[in-house]
């Protein structure tokens, strides 16, 4: 969405690439829950998406798909909402990103298109091999910490496990409130409770 709620629409910049292709083999994505699933012409059955393809998401919100058609073709040379290329594994989407050259939209408005957005990469990221990457998740800050002092201690700063905190403590012979974390930097203990849960 553009700035004021606006959808953008995105022109085909190459209107010589939007050939005619037989309509009936184009796909229509579906998603129920976490699960894809594709139609096509009058067929009443369902596809499971099982690997790459290229999509728009059209004027109308309705995502077509094709293994080998091209962006235009899939989209008649209209303006679309979005277009990119997608991966799935036995309906499940695994990635999704902005890939089209004759579309080239942009990874701000990557909602539009309708697909979930922690699955989304920019096109340049998919050259570097970064969809192929494990996402590692941000490190997770205990909730029943309830001291706001107690913020500056993140799970990096704990010690691994209590031999680690004896052989810190012995290392740096923490006296009074200081406790050093891994870097060896001094975090003060708050006067009104500890700083970790436990004993250090």
């Amino acid at each position: 969405m553009s700035l004021f709620g606006q959808p953008k629409f995105y022109p085909n910049l190459n209107p010589s690439a939007a050939v005619p292709a037989d309509r009936e083999q184009i796909f229509r994505l579906r998603s129920f829950a976490d699960n894809y699933r594709m139609s096509r012409g009058k067929e009443h059955g369902h596809y499971v998406p099982n690997s790459r393809f290229v999509f728009v998401t059209m004027t109308s919100g309705e995502t077509l798909m094709h293994q080998r058609y091209r962006h235009p073709v899939l989209a008649e040379g209209k303006p679309v909402l979005y277009a990119g290329e997608a991966f799935f594994n036995n309906g499940r989407l695994q990635w999704w990103s902005n890939g089209s050259g004759n579309y080239r939209p942009d990874p701000d408005h990557a909602a539009q298109a309708g697909l979930p957005v922690d699955h989304f990469y920019p096109y340049d990221e998919i050259l570097k091999g970064a969809h192929t990457q494990p996402k590692i998740n941000p490190p997770r800050i205990d909730s029943k910490i309830t001291h706001v002092s107690a913020a500056v201690s993140t799970a990096a700063d704990r010690p691994l496990n209590q031999m680690q905190a004896k052989l810190v403590q012995a290392k740096f012979a923490v006296t009074g409130n200081q406790i050093p974390n891994r870097a060896g930097m001094p975090i003060f203990r708050p006067v009104f409770g500890p700083l970790f849960r436990g004993r250090v």
